[in-house]
Protein backbone atom coordinates (compact mmCIF):
# COMPACT_ATOMS: atom_id res chain seq x y z
CA UNK A 1 0.00 0.00 0.00
CA UNK A 2 1.25 3.46 -0.87
CA UNK A 3 1.76 5.90 2.00
CA UNK A 4 -0.29 9.08 1.88
CA UNK A 5 0.46 11.96 4.22
CA UNK A 6 -2.44 12.60 6.66
CA UNK A 7 -2.89 16.18 5.42
CA UNK A 8 -3.06 14.96 1.82
CA UNK A 9 -5.72 12.45 2.83
CA UNK A 10 -7.77 15.23 4.44
CA UNK A 11 -7.43 17.39 1.32
CA UNK A 12 -8.45 14.53 -0.99
CA UNK A 13 -11.50 13.72 1.12
CA UNK A 14 -12.52 17.39 1.29
CA UNK A 15 -12.34 17.59 -2.52
CA UNK A 16 -14.21 14.30 -2.87
CA UNK A 17 -16.95 15.44 -0.53
CA UNK A 18 -17.32 18.74 -2.39
CA UNK A 19 -17.56 16.89 -5.71
CA UNK A 20 -20.12 14.44 -4.31
CA UNK A 21 -22.27 17.30 -3.02
CA UNK A 22 -22.04 19.10 -6.37
CA UNK A 23 -23.11 15.92 -8.18
CA UNK A 24 -26.06 15.37 -5.87
CA UNK A 25 -24.91 12.03 -4.52
CA UNK A 26 -27.10 10.04 -2.15
CA UNK A 27 -27.18 11.09 1.51
CA UNK A 28 -25.64 7.79 2.60
CA UNK A 29 -22.61 8.40 0.38
CA UNK A 30 -22.22 11.91 1.79
CA UNK A 31 -22.52 10.62 5.35
CA UNK A 32 -19.82 8.01 4.69
CA UNK A 33 -17.49 10.62 3.19
CA UNK A 34 -18.07 12.94 6.15
CA UNK A 35 -17.26 10.12 8.56
CA UNK A 36 -14.03 9.31 6.68
CA UNK A 37 -13.11 13.01 6.63
CA UNK A 38 -13.68 13.38 10.38
CA UNK A 39 -11.47 10.34 11.02
CA UNK A 40 -8.75 11.70 8.73
CA UNK A 41 -8.83 15.08 10.47
CA UNK A 42 -8.41 13.40 13.87
CA UNK A 43 -5.43 11.40 12.59
CA UNK A 44 -3.83 14.48 11.00
CA UNK A 45 -3.52 16.27 14.34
Amino acid sequence: MTYIHPNDRVYALERGLAAAIAQGEDRKVLDDLRELLAEARREAR
